[in-house]
């Protein structure tokens, strides 16, 4: 094998398929590609690279784009069975990205158009320290706690409080957390972003995407097509990602409602919870986010499909400094 490798070993293109479906010129392209001694590679679809981002919007050149219309559409796939042919008769392999630029999961917009209740859901944290009294402004839900030496939590204060009342205290610092949902980040070009931490989203997704390869491929499927790349450099959803699962993998691992913990992941306390309450709320994202790419990994696997994917989050820095 090492001294002979075979043409799947050759590197592989990250192919941009970004402009109007045009099967001469994919073939051409392809041809070249392997001219090379290249696998034409990883088939993305995307809006054309003259549509780039200026701080929040967009701006369109002239170049022509690809219409999303198109991506999985019976022309689609007529192409992509064309020149996954060419490749065999060379014996070259074709692979796909299994979404429309990305990230991953949105399978452009149509999960959340067909599933309007898996769009991506956070809690955002507002922190307000005061020393007699406070008026709870509307949110989703509160807590406050007496805040101790080295602005730390006094734990046997902490507790949750109604959005939309007044409190008085006695004398001492407090310090009130506010938590206000935020819906829909994550998308592109307006569109919302899905939530990764919700168990169903992988089974949507998989329909929407993945399905349409399988029933368009049939026997192309593992050995001429191989491959599945998930371009994900998106964010599982920050500040505070939010789900019912989450909200039921911390309990389970921690006995505690995530609503009354965040503020002990937010700041220390006196007790040492904070610590463990912080390891809960990322093993639980962990669980539930791995189990996302899981069940695309099990999907592909049982069809011939390797799958890889690049998971660095993008916006992982922000999430740092929030």
């Amino acid at each position: 094998l090492f001294s002979g490798p075979t043409k799947q070993f050759s590197p592989w293109m990250f192919w941009f398929w970004d402009a109007p479906l045009d099967k001469q010129q994919l073939l051409s392209i392809a041809g070249r590609i392997m001219d090379s001694g290249m696998n034409p590679g990883y088939v993305h679809a995307r809006w054309s690279l003259g549509s780039f981002e200026i701080g929040k919007t967009w701006k369109m050149d002239k170049t022509p784009t690809l219409d999303e219309r198109d991506w999985l559409s019976d022309a689609w796939f007529e192409d992509f069975r064309d020149v996954a042919d060419a490749a065999a008769r060379r014996g070259y392999q074709l692979g796909f990205v299994d979404e429309f630029w990305w990230p991953s999961g949105n399978a452009a917009g149509r999960v959340v158009k067909e599933h309007p209740e898996l769009i991506h859901s956070a809690m955002v944290p507002t922190l307000t320290d005061f020393e007699t009294s406070v008026a709870v402004p509307p949110c989703k839900f509160a807590s406050i706690a007496r805040i101790g030496a080295e602005d730390t939590i006094i734990s046997s204060t902490l507790r949750q409080v109604s959005p939309g009342t007044s409190i008085e205290f006695g004398p001492g610092r407090w310090r009130l957390y506010t938590f206000a949902e935020r819906n829909g980040a994550g998308g592109l070009r307006g569109r919302p972003g899905v939530n990764y931490m919700d168990r169903n989203l992988p089974v949507a997704f998989i329909k929407e995407a993945l399905e349409p390869y399988a029933n368009n491929l049939g026997a192309r499927i593992g050995p001429l097509v191989t491959g599945d790349f998930n371009d994900n450099e998106g964010t599982y959803g920050g500040p505070f990602a939010w789900s019912q699962d989450l909200k039921d993998e911390f309990k389970h691992r921690t006995g505690r409602d995530l609503e009354a913990a965040l503020p002990l992941i937010l700041d220390e306390d006196d007790l040492g919870l904070s610590p463990v309450m912080r390891c809960a709320w990322f093993e639980s994202v962990a669980e539930i986010y791995s189990g996302y790419f899981g069940a695309l990994s099990d999907w592909d696997e049982k069809r011939g499909l390797y799958f890889i994917s690049n998971l660095w989050e993008e916006n992982l820095y922000c999430q740092a400094l929030a």
